[in-house]
């Protein structure tokens, strides 16, 4: 997965299928059951459902959906070594991705936040 369209291509067949994709994120994730060493690239996807998180690294395929409403707050924040991030809390958990390449950020958290 070399980049979003890599990402978007693969993370589709994991999808229902009256699922759309309507935003994505492409960058690096960190969900809480990944330790620092297993950051991995990946996307984060809002669908018309739900969102999700998406990770593939040697032939192993993460993925991490959360409906809308299960998801307490998404914001923004500015990291010193991983520029700007997303970060999703639900439950008392974060799940962060980071170092992103793709430009549309902001739209892709405000289309999250008036889902939830």
């Amino acid at each position: 997965m070399r980049n979003e369209q890599d990402a978007l291509s693969l993370v589709r067949a994991s999808l229902k299928e009256d699922e759309e994709v309507r935003q994505s994120l492409f960058g690096t994730v960190h969900l809480p059951f990944m330790s620092a060493r297993k950051k991995r690239k990946g996307l984060l996807v809002a669908t018309n459902q739900r969102l999700a998180f998406y990770t593939q690294q040697f032939g192993t395929e993460t993925f991490e959906p959360y409906d809308y409403k299960e998801i307490d707050a998404v914001e923004t924040r500015h990291h010193y070594a991983h520029g700007q991030q997303v970060v999703v809390q639900q439950d008392g958990q974060e799940q962060i991705l980071s170092a992103i390449e793709s430009a549309n950020i902001f739209d892709c958290v405000n289309f999250i936040q008036q889902k939830i």
